[in-house]
């Protein structure tokens, strides 16, 4: 189970160790320490998530009752504060869009020429082709991360 919450990402899945726990991994360690703060995390830096803990279901349904009435935004992205984690959660929500609406090829931007998917603009959620052929980055005046594949946008 993937599990984005406003401090943190987590997959959660049974523990291949012990059956009768459940493995809580996250690619940050700071995600562990923000969401179970009295667990020991495991660092495991040759797995795909590098920090682990290891808890009880018991624990875990207690982790989601907590989280759930935790809730007081209107906007799950607008609630994330960490820069790169909120990056990451557009990424995913475009992502997810497109998955919604059926993949189409992507275009080129016509200001910067990196390959972005038209049908859906990630912050605003709306046709991107309103705007013309720019990609997010060129609409609202974030900085494009050189040389890498960023959500989106792919680079040129």
């Amino acid at each position: 189970m993937w599990i984005f919450t406003s401090v943190g990402f987590i997959s959660v899945v049974r523990s291949d160790l012990d059956s009768e726990k459940l493995a809580v991994r996250a690619r940050k360690r700071k995600h562990l320490e923000m969401l179970l703060p009295d667990e020991e995390i495991v660092h495991l830096p040759n797995r795909d998530y590098k920090y682990r803990v290891f808890i009880t279901q018991e624990k875990f349904t207690d982790l989601m009752l907590k989280l759930s009435t935790s809730i007081n935004y209107q906007n799950f992205k607008s609630s994330v504060h960490e820069f790169n984690y909120q990056d990451a959660c557009h990424e995913v929500w475009g992502v997810m869009n497109r998955y919604q609406r059926g993949a189409e090829e992507p275009v080129p931007c016509e200001v910067c020429g990196a390959m972005f998917y038209l049908d859906v603009d990630p912050i605003q959620g709306m046709e991107t082709g309103i705007f013309g052929r720019r990609c997010w980055h060129c609409l609202s005046g974030v900085p494009r991360p050189p040389q890498q594949l960023h959500g989106f946008i792919l680079k040129p």
